[in-house]
Formats: structure tokens, C-alpha cells, sequence
């Protein structure tokens, strides 16, 4: 699947919720151009507050912003996703898989689902071309 691109001087965002990972918006504003219900990864949302009223080129999947191109002509990402993640979408998948037969297995395999969306995202971010990683938000 491809990156949607959209370029444009952010004029103004909506209000926002937080959670460990991401940043919800509720909109964002480029251009006259509305996007609603944007998601934006910790690290990579404080660049979008500090672009505000420039020029920026926002690189979205779905409605996920995995990354952005500043007016400086950088582009930023998420950093990497660590190994104890990538270990709970295994755990997750496996036991999925086991506990299917009983029927609970469905709620681990949708806990696997969204993690492996949530490395599926920073994988396409880490793979724009000249992307710096910005370290996520701790909490």
C-alpha cells in the first residue's frame, strides 16, 4: 500500500487526545484542506505543533501520519519499534491461535492485529527516503 502525501501550511489543528504511542487529533488543517480524525505518533507530533503556520508535507496511511517533511526539507519518523513489541504481536498471534478453539483466541489475535498495524506504520515512516527517527514520548 501506497503513502497518501498531502503538502500544504498547516494553519491550525483541532483538539487532541494522547495515549502512550499516539496523538489523536480531531483535525488538521493545511491549506483549506480538512483532514479529520488524524492519528500522529508521539515523537513525530511535536514537530506538526512546532510547523505551525509552515509549509509541511504530511506522508499518511489511512489516516495515521507516519511521517512529515518540514519546510527545512527534513523528514521526520518514529524511531524503531523495540523487541519487546515485536515479541507481544508473537505472543499475541500464538495464543490467538491456540485459544481459538475455546473463543477468547479471537481477543488475542485483534491485540496482534493492532500491534502489528502499530509496526506496519513505523516501518513505512522509517522508510521514507532521508527520515530522521524522533524518539516516542515516554510516560
Amino acid at each position: 500500500m501506497t503513502l497518501r502525501t498531502v503538502t500544504g501550511i498547516l494553519k491550525e489543528y483541532g483538539p487532541s487526545t494522547k495515549n502512550a504511542q499516539v496523538v489523536s487529533y480531531s483535525y488538521l488543517e493545511l491549506d483549506g484542506q480538512m483532514l479529520t480524525k488524524v492519528d500522529v505518533f508521539n515523537g513525530v507530533h511535536g514537530k506538526l505543533q512546532s510547523s505551525l503556520g509552515e509549509s509541511i508535507t504530511l506522508h499518511i496511511d489511512r489516516s495515521f501520519v507516519v511521517g512529515i517533511t518540514c519546510a527545512d526539507g527534513k523528514t521526520y519518523c518514529s524511531e524503531p519499534i523495540g523487541v519487546f513489541i515485536h515479541f507481544a504481536f508473537w505472543l499475541m498471534l500464538v495464543a490467538g491461535l491456540a485459544l481459538l478453539v475455546f473463543g477468547i483466541g479471537i481477543i488475542f489475535l485483534i491485540a496482534a492485529f493492532r500491534i502489528w498495524m502499530l509496526i506496519h506504520r513505523v516501518s513505512l515512516g522509517m522508510n521514507l527516503p532521508n527520515a530522521i527517527p524522533l524518539p516516542r514520548a515516554r510516560q
